[in-house]
């Protein structure tokens, strides 16, 4: 269910009352410049009081994050009116047994990129700053519609889907790295507590982007009806609203301090031939090298995400099995919207009052309801289990926000980590295309079924579930 997870490469943060935590430290043996904000960009000339902030420093902190909220929203909204046409358009051409592996090649192509890169582009904004490759992710998300527009064939499409994800992994490492400046800068209180924060933050980010799926979702449905290019032109659009955004009322979230006015010459680029060499073990640093807490919590988080990377054989089965036209598909994809909001409100809560353990095992078992649904009752059933474990939309919050907390505390930095996670996961967007796609069309040949990629999932929930009683906290 690719799309389901299209607005978690997608960082926001809605209305939530900023943390201020402590400043970064070098990871031993390490002599590059952490990137943090120095403590005159987030605290003075504010004084705590009573344990809070003063509010001209909560104003200059929450201008930041709605400016951010803003331009997840209208990038996600962008993403989402060209998730759905593509796929049934290149089905009608040629066909469900030439499609599903073809989509398939392509989104792990392009995530095998990702992984070749995301590591790099993660130490070059600790160096260079977040906003050039938040630019930079925008402007080619929305330049690759220009050839779709003016020529939809199999292969504009192809090189758009190949370009795409891209995009959106640049826009969400440094929309993570810019959140991570602001949030994470200063602390108060215990470690524990600023952990569970930080959950409820990432919830509430993960809303914004749930809003923009919702309201791009009910768009795309309706203009499905009419040629791609429609789609592309407001993709485009709304790709160009992004990038002014981010030009004139978007902040650099890195001190000056930090940022090498000659980057060449301080040695930024020197190593990158190196760095993109050691990628693919630069991608397991989240596995090696800060310590076994989260090393199992990186696990985990590969297990959650993994259903979710499966590419396109979703909506390749509602079309060529079930027979759902493109306007209730994407209907259904719009709930997911409503239910991101919905489920990171309620977990953001839960997951304070409750504690991560008990938070994540909930949604791991009420998460089994989409594809015990789908296999009994096909997509009314899929669409009734969605609804009842509307919760599983916000499983991964509390175990990715101690994820970054901890990695953190081991001596990464904001830019550091955000790489490390997305190159982490990029794996996963390799190898779970081909699998799913496999597992969908195999399924009918081994066993008679088409549903075998849900049989999948149950057993990865099952895995999951005896991960988080055996290691996580309660």
């Amino acid at each position: 269910m690719r799309s389901r997870f299209l607005v978690l490469t997608c960082l926001s943060i809605i209305g939530f009352p900023p943390i201020l935590v402590e400043s970064l430290n070098l990871r031993p043996g390490s002599t590059r410049a952490v990137a943090h904000p120095p403590e005159e960009v987030l605290i003075s000339p504010s004084r705590f009081c009573g344990g809070q902030v003063t509010t001209q420093n909560q104003q200059r902190v929450t201008k930041s994050l709605n400016i951010l909220r803003s331009l997840t929203f209208l990038q996600t909204f962008a993403l989402t009116l060209i998730a759905f046409k593509p796929v049934p358009h290149i089905v009608a051409l040629l066909g469900p047994d030439r499609t599903t592996p073809l989509l398939s090649k392509i989104a792990s192509s392009s995530s095998l990129l990702q992984i070749m890169f995301a590591p790099l582009l993660g130490s070059l904004m600790d160096r260079a700053g977040r906003k050039p490759i938040m630019i930079m992710s925008i402007g080619f998300s929305s330049l690759i519609n220009l050839p779709v527009i003016i020529n939809p064939s199999v292969l504009m499409i192809c090189v758009s889907k190949f370009i795409g994800p891209l995009s959106a992994e640049l826009f969400a490492i440094s929309s993570q790295a810019m959140l991570t400046d602001i949030v994470l800068s200063n602390k108060y209180g215990n470690d524990n507590n600023g952990s569970n924060l930080l959950g409820a933050a990432m919830g509430q980010q993960i809303a914004a982007g749930g809003s923009a799926v919702l309201v791009g979702s009910l768009v795309a449905g309706h203009l499905s009806k009419y040629r791609i290019e429609v789609s592309y032109i407001a993709s485009l659009g709304l790709g160009l609203l992004s990038m002014l955004t981010v030009t004139f009322l978007m902040k650099e979230t890195l001190p000056a301090s930090a940022i090498s006015a000659d980057p060449p010459k301080a040695g930024a680029f020197k190593p990158i031939f190196n760095q993109i060499i050691r990628a693919p073990s630069s991608c397991l640093r989240l596995l090696r090298n800060h310590g076994m807490e989260v090393r199992i919590l990186a696990v985990l988080l590969l297990i959650q995400s993994l259903p979710g990377l499966g590419g396109d054989w979703i909506q390749i089965l509602t079309k060529s099995i079930w027979n759902i036209s493109t306007k209730h598909f994407s209907l259904y994809i719009a709930s997911f919207g409503f239910l991101l909001v919905l489920a990171n409100i309620v977990g953001s809560v839960l997951l304070e009052k409750i504690g991560l353990r008990q938070f994540t095992v909930v949604t791991i078992l009420i998460g089994i309801c989409n594809p015990l649904g789908a296999i009994l009752y096909g997509f009314r059933g899929m669409v009734g289990g969605t609804l009842v474990g509307f919760l599983t939309f916000a499983q991964t919050l509390g175990v990715r926000a101690v994820l970054v907390s901890k990695g953190m505390k081991s001596g990464a930095s904001a830019g550091e980590l955000a790489g490390e996670i997305s190159g982490l996961i990029a794996i996963l967007k390799v190898i779970g295309p081909i699998l799913y796609s496999s597992l969908f069309t195999k399924g009918k040949e081994w066993f008679g079924i088409y549903y075998l990629p849900f049989f999948f999932n149950i057993g990865l929930a099952l895995i999951a579930l005896a991960t988080s009683l055996t290691f996580l906290p309660s």
